[in-house]
């Protein structure tokens, strides 16, 4: 389609797929309309495919200009994501490039009204039992949490479905170990208050608000060493 001006770009209706490639210097357009206080979650796939796609994404009014602009995302690196609330009714335009202007990088972008998720909380389940799954991101605002059942030697990531009250899905993946998963207490009138672990196993939870301190205790042998890795960012 000839999209690479803004005042050529392409109308699409919510919610929508859209599969491109990059031109390189080239910049892609797409058009929207939207009322005002309208939440359009924007999820741009290419690196989670493997395509060699760097994307730099901006939302412009009808008079071409910035209303957002966004890059990398902490959860998804270089795949941008994002949620635009319209401050107004009208039509507002996505351009979309490469940060690197390299040519030949193919994407995926998702608009519509789904969550954004970031990790499940926890980011582990044991195999073999049910677990209560709630869910951290940047827009997850009507999403409920699920329970899982993992199989008992199954495969180590599943792939969940998110759905909020748009009924329209995002995703995250959950790992799964046959060790136990203990998870934060976080009791309101008791902040520091330890959650009960066991050695060998695993430690969860999420660090929030600002300055928020998780607390575990655990048995320990005299003279045995206990090793600890943190899984995070990674």
């Amino acid at each position: 389609t000839n999209n690479h001006a803004t005042a050529s770009p392409q109308d699409v209706s919510l919610p929508t797929a859209i599969d491109g490639a990059c031109d390189g210097t080239v910049f892609d357009y797409y058009r929207i309309t939207a009322k005002a206080g309208q939440g359009v979650a924007c999820d741009l796939l290419a690196t989670r495919l493997g395509w060699d796609f760097d994307p730099v994404v901006r939302v412009l009014d009808a008079a071409g200009n910035q209303v957002l602009a966004a890059d990398d995302d902490a959860a998804t690196a270089a795949d941008t994501r994002f949620v635009f609330a319209a401050p107004a009714d009208g039509q507002y335009v996505l351009e979309l490039r490469d940060n690197r202007y390299k040519p030949g990088g193919r994407y995926r972008l998702r608009l519509g009204e789904f969550p954004l998720v970031s990790t499940p909380l926890p980011l582990v389940a044991t195999s073999g039992l049910v677990s209560q799954i709630a869910w951290t991101g940047p827009a997850i605002d009507g999403t409920s949490p699920l329970s899982v059942l993992t199989t008992a030697g199954g495969p180590e990531t599943i792939p969940l479905t998110v759905r909020s009250s748009s009924g329209q899905p995002g995703w995250t993946t959950l790992l799964t170990s046959e060790l136990p998963v203990a998870l934060e207490a976080n009791l309101p009138d008791k902040p520091d208050e330890p959650a009960a672990a066991s050695i060998p196993g695993l430690f969860a939870g999420k660090l929030d608000p600002a300055k928020d301190r998780d607390a575990f205790t655990f048995a320990a042998t005299k003279g045995t060493p206990v090793a600890f890795r943190s899984i995070s960012r990674s």
